[in-house]
């Protein structure tokens, strides 16, 4: 199961997942789940979550969001 996110900012995912993988969390592209490139979402990434208990949702949200330059 994964978790998609759809982010309103101007970075590409790229950039956002490195900055995640930065604080030790691991994001990932949806872009191999498109077929047709152009269909791509501006900014959505996922997070696989099967083994992170859901109490741990709202602290990385809030560490995503200040690693991303979020408020």
């Amino acid at each position: 199961m994964h978790l998609l996110l759809d982010i309103d900012t101007d970075p590409p995912p790229e950039t956002l997942i490195e900055k995640a993988a930065s604080i030790d969390i691991k994001l990932y592209s949806v872009k191999p789940y498109y077929a047709d490139s152009k269909k791509v979402p501006k900014c959505q990434i996922q997070l696989g979550f099967p083994t992170i208990p859901q109490e741990k949702f709202s602290l990385i949200r809030a560490h995503l969001k200040k690693v991303w330059g979020l408020s």
